[in-house]
């Protein structure tokens, strides 16, 4: 008997209708003749299970596109509003309440007087009282409080941010007191640069103290024994060093928010000063201060003990102690004749004698016997200068006599 060969699976796929367009298209007999001569022709299981395979996923691919969720409950919108509501005032409160909080964590103490809570009044609305009218605007309203000029009362600034200058307020002019500083900082410069070389780790912190200008301070480190190479570099004994840096690096307590009062000068008098002086020799005056690091700290302190500011095109050409001695020591002004004579002189002892600092001119002799108002009273009255021309041109006789 003839057999007809097997169909492959692909064929069978094939031959079923794979879109809804062609399946309404074709009329259902021949439809139903199609599947029964493939049924036939086919083995009996292979292709019904093919076909069923293929209509399921179709319907189960149009059944995922529904939903199968259950609908949600109907609720009333009102409560569901009322909750909603109060969950976000809960919400506010909690997130303005953490935020307070954060803010005074973050507030560092200090001693400014920062302004308080700015309160405000109540609105129109909010006032019980049926008498009450309010303002339709600011005219003739007091003003009470307010945050403007704040920051411009000195009294709201505390101790701390007071301006401190680095030197002193006052310079110090006296020649000897300038040479025992200038001594001074030079013994302080050398530690500091020592330091800085030897890489000392005991001592971190150089804070100069209000106890530097004091009598016995000044003189146990100025009278420190400076030592001057061949080269002419500056050195000082170790334990020197150790010491003027201890005496540095000394602070006294304060209490928090107390500031130091700024020293005025040192406590050293002139005539003490010379005698500390007369007690050195001048081997000091000849140390070499090329080195950059010795001359910033020299400058420095010199400018902290004396308040003089020593410009840098004057530094350019010293080369030793005593050339920065003399750019910083000025020599005394010469005193005027008037002086010399009131200070050096019998004559102001003299009854019919007065000394005057300037020239005495006729102005100074009406104003001397009392007729100089009364002068420039006159003369005012008849439009004629007081002092001077006035716009008043030279006389046009003097240009006859001359022949211009």
């Amino acid at each position: 008997m003839r057999r007809l060969p097997r169909l492959g699976s692909s064929a069978t796929v094939a031959a079923l209708p794979m879109s809804s367009t062609a399946c309404l298209r074709t009329p259902a007999a021949s439809l139903f003749k199609c599947e029964i001569a493939l049924t036939s022709a086919t083995q009996p299981h292979s292709v019904p299970r093919q076909r069923h395979q293929v209509w399921a996923n179709r319907f189960q691919s149009q059944r995922r596109c529904l939903s199968s969720a259950p609908p949600p409950p109907a609720s009333t919108p009102e409560k569901a509003v009322d909750g909603a509501s109060d969950v976000d005032t809960q919400n506010i409160q909690l997130s303005a309440s953490q935020s307070r909080r954060r803010l005074r964590a973050r507030l560092p103490k200090t001693d400014l007087t920062i302004p308080r809570k700015q309160r405000t009044v109540p609105r129109p609305a909010d006032i019980p009282d049926a008498e009450y009218v309010p303002a339709e605007s600011g005219l003739g309203l007091e003003e009470v409080g307010g945050l403007e000029g704040w920051w411009d009362n000195p009294a709201h600034w505390g101790p701390s941010k007071n301006y401190v200058g680095f030197g002193l307020q006052e310079k110090v002019m006296d020649a000897a007191l300038l040479q025992v500083l200038a001594r001074k900082a030079l013994v302080e410069a050398i530690a500091l640069k020592d330091k800085f070389e030897s890489k000392i780790k005991n001592y971190r912190r150089v804070d100069p103290t209000p106890a530097e200008f004091r009598m016995a301070e000044l003189v146990r480190i100025s009278s420190k024994e400076i030592l001057v190479a061949e080269d002419g570099s500056p050195t000082m004994a170790q334990h020197d060093v150790y010491k003027t840096l201890k005496a540095l690096s000394h602070r006294l307590p304060v209490a928090e928010g107390e500031v130091l009062p700024k020293p005025v000068g040192p406590e050293m008098t002139p005539e003490e000063a010379k005698e500390l002086l007369e007690s050195w020799d001048r081997n000091w005056k000849a140390a070499s201060i090329e080195d950059p690091a010795l001359r910033f700290y020299l400058v420095k302190r010199i400018q902290r003990l004396t308040g003089h500011v020593i410009p840098d095109a004057k530094l350019v050409g010293v080369r030793h102690m005593g050339g920065l001695l003399s750019v910083l020591v000025k020599p005394p002004k010469a005193l005027k004749l008037a002086e010399l004579i009131t200070t050096k002189s019998l004559l102001p002892t003299l009854p019919n004698v007065k000394i005057y600092p300037r020239r005495v001119t006729p102005v100074d002799k009406e104003k001397m016997v009392g007729r100089w108002k009364l002068i420039q009273k006159e003369l005012q009255e008849r439009g004629l200068p007081v002092v001077g021309t006035e716009g008043y041109g030279a006389a046009v006789e003097k240009k006859w006599v001359t022949g211009n």
